[in-house]
């Protein structure tokens, strides 16, 4: 399914562009070659060693796809060990051949294989996402979150859960959002608090220890 829609969102772009070639074809006086200037003005920018489109009797339409995607490749945010869009990544990354992102010397293959091989995985098997302080995990956001499993908790009460110790209104990120939406009080604050006791419980004071000069 996912690579069907690749395709089909390709073949618009591509029948997009003989379409706008068509429309300006009736101009006989010059037109035609300044268009051509153009595009190649365009694809001199692309890399020589960069992955390129090739379709028979349409030469600039597929120099104008190729621009399209390696202006996109180039121009887009670093690469980070953020792990939520390394599938999406992946696909779209693994086939450029010798694309290297701006400002760097390493190839993109490379960088997703340095990432991937240097994320962290605890003996439980989580994942560390490295995305963002999370409201859940000190590794990152762990994906879903629990009050993502239904837009109306309510309905996955006993399911899914909780507790957020803070005040409803200072419950940060989608998940504020979420329990804001869901009007769910009871997971936060003092009514998320009262749900909890301590039983046989030894309350102390926790002091590192010493440190002995070598």
């Amino acid at each position: 399914m996912k690579l069907r829609r690749r395709v089909l969102c390709l073949c618009c772009i591509f029948f997009s562009l003989c379409f706008a070639t068509h429309l300006r074809a009736d101009d006989k006086n010059g037109a035609s070659s300044a268009k051509t200037d153009v595009v190649s003005l365009l694809v001199e920018n692309v890399p020589a060693d960069f992955s390129r489109f090739a379709f028979a009797n349409h030469p600039e339409q597929a120099d104008l796809l190729t621009h399209f995607l390696w202006y996109h490749f180039h121009h887009r945010l670093s690469n980070s060990a953020v792990m939520f869009n390394k599938e999406y990544l992946l696909t779209a990354d693994i086939w450029l051949g010798n694309a290297s992102p701006r400002g760097s010397q390493e190839s993109i293959q490379d960088i997703h294989r340095r990432v991937l091989l240097g994320a962290f995985m605890d003996e439980q098997g989580y994942v560390s996402s490295h995305q963002h302080f999370s409201q859940a995990h000190d590794l990152g956001w762990p994906f879903p979150s629990w009050d993502q499993a239904h837009r109306d908790l309510a309905k996955v009460k006993g399911k899914a859960f909780g507790w957020h110790f803070q005040p409803l209104k200072n419950v940060r990120g989608w998940t504020g959002g979420n329990l804001r939406r869901s009007k769910g009080d009871e997971y936060t604050g003092e009514a998320a608090a009262a749900l909890w006791e301590l039983h046989r419980t030894t309350v102390g004071i926790w002091r590192p220890p010493a440190l002995h000069p070598a």
